[in-house]
């Protein structure tokens, strides 16, 4: 949760090269990546991912759109405002908090109407099923994976 809360948009960079638009995910030292002596050659997290035009869930798309309504510095959980007429979406210069961020989940779920009784979902949550889903795939390898979910690689 901690690594939400501090998330910053200046550790997005959208960019554009020969293979397509993407954006780029540069990350900080977290609980996984601490800087201590023991990790003095681990490195953190740094992801780029290429748009797919033809497909309507493009992450790159998101982003960019989500962008154009948050100031380029500072929190990147921003709160959403009501919206002044159909399809407008806008965010304050207010960030969210720790305890709305840590309801998200649960909140998606439930818009999902995905069936909650006696489990209990966190925002980890997320995280494990992806990772589980890609390896079950058996589309990705186990060391793409940890890049993806944030475990250290020593180099």
């Amino acid at each position: 949760m901690n690594e939400h809360v501090s998330l910053m948009a200046e550790q997005y960079e959208m960019g554009a090269d020969k293979d397509g638009e993407f954006i780029t995910f540069n990350g900080r030292v977290s609980k996984n990546v601490q800087g201590g002596l023991q990790q003095r050659k681990v490195e953190v997290k740094t992801i780029k991912q290429y748009a797919q035009p033809l497909n309507r869930l493009c992450v790159v798309k998101f982003f960019r759109e989500y962008f154009s309504c948050i100031p380029s510095t500072g929190r990147f959980y921003r709160k959403p405002l009501p919206s002044t007429e159909p399809g407008d979406v806008r965010y304050g210069v207010h960030p969210v908090g720790i305890n709305t961020l840590s309801k998200y989940l649960q909140s998606m779920y439930k818009e999902a109407q995905i069936n909650m009784e006696g489990k209990r979902f966190t925002n980890h949550s997320g995280k494990v099923t992806c990772a589980t889903q890609l390896y079950e795939s058996r589309t990705f390898d186990e060391q793409s994976i940890m890049s993806r979910t944030g475990h250290p690689k020593l180099i």
